[in-house]
């Protein structure tokens, strides 16, 4: 194990460069998202300040987003040998937009950074429930003959 403490430790996110580890642990006494080196382990930052879960590194780097409640927030990360963070700032309101995150719904970051892909349940009264079937789906990916 990397992270070998008596505290509940989840959600583990690798950074885009490969050298750092976003994850959540409850040994606040609630969720915070911190940073560690990856894979060494060396160093601890906290990221969050009034709680946090599902930290998501951004594709481009320079910056991790996470849930604080319902609320998408966005830091700034400046990483090397030493390790800057900003102030956490709010994004949006998830539920505002109609997205239950509280779940186990996590969301993600487009490649440019600009935006974020989340699943929002259709609550619709009158839809009768489907199940589309593919047979032959691997044939749909081979090259023609």
């Amino acid at each position: 194990p990397m992270l070998n403490s008596s505290f509940k430790e989840s959600e583990p996110r690798i950074s885009p460069d490969g050298e750092f580890l976003a994850y959540v642990s409850e040994e606040s006494g609630k969720p915070q998202v911190y940073l560690t080196r990856f894979p060494s382990g060396d160093g601890k930052w906290q990221v969050s300040v009034e709680g946090g879960t599902f930290p998501v590194w951004s594709p481009v780097g320079g910056e991790l987003f996470y849930l604080d409640g319902t609320i998408v927030k966005r830091v700034d990360v400046v990483t090397g040998s030493t390790v800057q963070l900003g102030t956490p700032g709010a994004l949006f309101d998830t539920a505002e937009v109609g997205v239950d995150v509280l779940g186990f719904t996590r969301f993600e970051v487009s490649r440019d950074g600009r935006r974020f892909l989340m699943v929002k349940e259709l609550r619709e009264q009158h839809v009768t429930p489907g199940l589309v079937l593919s047979y032959n789906w691997i044939a749909q990916f081979s090259e023609p003959s």
